[in-house]
């Protein structure tokens, strides 16, 4: 297994595996390149692929936010999803070692992410790499098609 971060060249790949992932959390998981392609290009966005040969088996996206309260920058993990067949493999653990190499070398204060209550399998992990801490999460969904 490798892991990478994706560019451009990457997007019809990282569009198939998105769109997967948008089923498996109840989304159309319908393709769309261009959307793919304007994430990869945005500078404040980071994404990691994991590669088995040449299949992208995983992923996950990584917004750079500045941190008002400490002066400081910090990654937002927004998502990270292995195919179904790879999990319990190490995939998910190999990609945040290296966005935490990554952060280390950028000077992030840390990195933070969200993850659904239910997601038991995910938790477990989580709890193993990252400590929790008590926030709430809260969205003002403008677009209920289009929003979690």
């Amino acid at each position: 297994m490798r892991i990478a971060r994706l560019g451009l060249g990457d997007a019809v790949r990282l569009d198939a595996i998105r769109c997967a992932y948008g089923v498996e959390l109840g989304g159309s998981g319908e393709a769309d390149v261009a959307f793919t392609e304007r994430l990869l290009g945005d500078p404040d966005v980071r994404v990691w692929g994991a590669f088995e040969d040449d299949a992208l088996i995983g992923f996950a996206v990584v917004m750079e936010l500045p941190d008002a309260i400490h002066g400081t920058v910090t990654g937002m993990m927004d998502d990270l999803f292995v195919a179904p067949a790879w999990r319990k493999r190490g995939v998910a653990q190999a990609i945040l070692a290296a966005i935490v190499e990554h952060a280390q070398a950028m000077g992030w204060s840390h990195v933070r992410w969200l993850v659904h209550e239910e997601d038991a399998a995910a938790i477990a992990l989580y709890d193993k790499v990252a400590e929790r801490v008590a926030l709430r999460s809260y969205v003002i969904r403008l677009d209920r098609k289009r929003s979690m």
